[in-house]
C-alpha cells in the first residue's frame, strides 16, 4: 500500500488491486520473470505479464478450487475459485503444484491442453537425531485451529488415553476446542503460533506426530516432521496417501481404534520407531531437500527466459 491507497471495504480492495500493476510497472522495467506462489492474486501477475510482456510462473500449494468445495464456500466463491484457476492454466507460461493428486485433479476438472509440472514442498534442514529422551506419554500436532484439521475428533479419540497432545497453531476455533478439551477431560496444550526455527526445534522431542486433516495438500508440517525423526500417524487422505506409505516410513488411519493402536505400538516397539523414523528421513533426504529444489527451480527460470 506504498503505491496505492488501501480501501477499508474488501471488495473495493479487490477492485483496486487491478490498479496496481500500473502503479507498479515503472519500477519494473528489464525484470525476465514473473512469478506467484499461490492463486489468490493471480489476477495482478497476469496483468504484468500482459503489460511488461514476460514470462508467467504460477506455482500453486493446494488447489484452491477443490478446497473450497471441501470447505463448502458458498456458489460465488466456488465459481470465482474455478474461474481463477482455469484463467491462470491459460495464461501462465510455466504451472506446478506440490504432487500429483493436485496434478490429476487439475487435468481431470478444466482438460486445458498444457503440461502441468510438479514441485513438491521442501524442507530446508534434517535435524533427525536418534533422541532416547524423546517424550513417551506426548504427541504432536501442527496447524491452523480451524475445522479442517479435525481436531475436535482427534481431541474425542484421545479422550481415555494416557496422552498428551500438544497443539501448535492458532485459529478460529481454539477458545472452542480448549472448552471442549477441558469437557470431555482430554489433556490437550494449546501453545499457539510458534517461529518456525524454534518450531524445527520442538519436533525433535517428539517420537509421534499426529496429522488429522481431512484434507490436505503437499502438507509442509509432515515433512519437517518426518525430517526431525519423528513417526508420522496421518489421517488417510489422498495427498498424505502420496506421501505416506503406510507401515514403511509413517502410518495413515481411519478410526480411532486404530490410531490409539499404531500410536501404541510406536511408543513401545523402538525397533518400529527406528525403522519407521529413518526410512522417512531418508524419504526427505531423497525427494525435499531445499538445495534440491533450487537447483530444479532455477533450471525452470532459465527455460522460461531462454537463459
Amino acid at each position: 500500500y506504498e503505491y496505492i491507497q488501501r480501501q477499508n471495504n474488501k471488495y473495493f480492495r479487490f477492485i483496486s488491486s487491478f490498479t496496481f500493476p500500473f502503479k507498479i510497472r515503472k519500477y519494473l522495467n528489464n525484470k525476465s520473470l514473473i512469478k506467484t506462489n499461490q492463486l489468490n492474486g493471480v489476477w495482478l501477475a497476469i496483468i504484468l505479464k500482459k503489460l511488461l510482456k514476460i514470462p508467467l510462473y504460477v506455482r500453486t500449494g493446494y488447489n484452491l478450487y477443490e478446497f473450497s468445495n471441501f470447505e463448502k464456500k458458498s456458489f460465488l466463491k466456488r465459481t470465482f475459485y474455478y474461474q481463477l484457476t482455469r484463467i491462470a492454466l491459460k495464461e501462465a507460461d510455466l504451472y506446478s503444484v506440490t504432487s500429483k493428486e493436485d496434478k490429476a485433479f487439475l487435468d481431470q476438472t478444466f482438460e486445458i491442453d498444457r503440461d502441468i509440472i510438479i514441485v513438491p514442498n521442501y524442507v530446508d534442514t534434517l535435524t533427525y537425531e536418534d533422541f532416547s529422551n524423546r517424550y513417551e506419554d506426548r504427541l504432536l500436532t501442527v496447524g491452523r485451529v480451524e475445522n479442517q484439521k479435525n481436531y475436535k475428533t482427534l481431541i474425542k479419540q484421545l479422550q481415555k488415553t494416557e496422552y498428551f497432545l500438544d497443539l501448535v497453531g492458532d485459529g478460529a476455533d481454539k477458545m472452542q476446542l480448549q472448552k471442549y478439551a477441558e469437557n470431555i477431560q482430554t489433556k490437550v496444550n494449546f501453545l499457539g503460533k510458534i517461529e518456525h526455527d524454534k518450531l524445527m526445534k520442538i519436533y525433535k522431542n517428539y517420537k509421534v506426530f499426529v496429522n488429522s486433516s481431512l484434507y490436505e495438500g503437499n502438507s509442509k508440517v509432515i515433512l519437517e516432521a518426518m525430517a526431525s525423526g519423528c513417526v508420522v500417524v496421518a489421517y488417510e487422505n489422498k495427498n498424505n496417501k502420496e506421501l505416506i506409505t503406510n507401515g514403511e516410513n509413517g502410518y495413515l488411519y481411519t478410526s480411532e481404534k486404530e490410531l490409539i493402536t499404531i500410536i501404541d505400538q510406536i511408543i513401545s516397539n523402538k525397533k518400529i520407531y527406528d525403522h519407521v523414523s529413518n526410512n522417512a528421513y531418508k524419504k526427505i533426504q531423497k525427494n525435499n531437500l531445499l538445495k534440491n529444489i533450487i537447483s530444479n527451480e532455477i533450471r525452470l527460470y532459465k527455460n522460461l527466459i531462454n537463459y
